[in-house]
């Protein structure tokens, strides 16, 4: 599947759609996101001009089984108190010799970081909860 350089790729919790708009970059990948926040998946489609990102919960995002190459996760699974099911769900979708990409921070790097952070930057009434990217 990698070497032929084409297939489908679903990134899970894809948030405001970067990872989704970089890789739909590549030719012959057809490229979707499911998020749960449906400011970031407004903010994936309005501003990202993203059609295939989806609002809600993958299990009823209506996706079909064995149906993804590869399913990415960028930041996700820290989130999910029993990731248990989500990951069963997530099998389901991807075809036979699929691959599924979990990345998750590194609490030691982290959290000594986000001191670091804090100590520069003090803390700010409202958040920024993404920034523009080039691509």
């Amino acid at each position: 599947m990698l070497r032929e350089k084409k297939g489908r790729l679903l990134d899970a919790g894809c948030g405001p759609g970067f990872v989704v708009k970089n890789i739909s970059a590549f030719e012959g990948w057809e490229v979707y996101g499911c998020e749960i926040s449906p400011a970031a998946v407004n903010y994936a489609k309005e501003k990202l001009g993203l059609e295939n990102v989806v609002s809600g919960n993958i299990s009823d995002a209506g996706f079909e089984e064995e149906s993804f190459d590869i399913i990415t996760m960028w930041d996700v699974i820290e989130h999910i108190p029993d990731p248990g099911p989500f990951l069963s769900g997530l099998n389901r979708l991807l075809k036979k010799n699929g691959i599924l990409f979990v990345h998750t921070p590194n609490i030691k790097i982290q959290l000594p970081k986000a001191k670091l952070k804090k100590a520069l930057l003090g803390m700010k009434k409202k958040a920024i909860i993404w920034r523009q990217r080039t691509i």
